[in-house]
């Protein structure tokens, strides 16, 4: 695939998702920083788990079980909040 189409698809589902139109530049740059801080703090208190129960396997799936139900949950939000925005 070439990099215009690459460029081209891009901006054709940011406007069919309302990125272009109901984004601001400054919303856009700040969205990831939610997932990232919860991230942080999440591995943070996982470590300190692994340190105090000298289990590092349980806790492994535990923190990657919470990552993927976090994810999922912030990205149908993300989708709701760009769909109603777009009507």
């Amino acid at each position: 695939m070439r990099f215009d189409e690459v460029i081209r698809r891009h901006g054709r589902d940011a406007r069919r998702n309302g990125h272009s139109v109901h984004s601001t530049i400054q919303s856009l740059m700040n969205a990831p920083y939610q997932r990232i801080m919860i991230l942080h703090v999440a591995i943070i208190a996982g470590g300190f788990g692994v340190m105090a129960l000298d289990e590092p396997l349980i806790l492994l799936l535990v923190l990657v079980v919470l990552k993927l139900a976090m994810d999922i949950t912030l990205h149908n939000r993300e989708r709701k909040r760009f769909a109603q925005a777009t009507y």
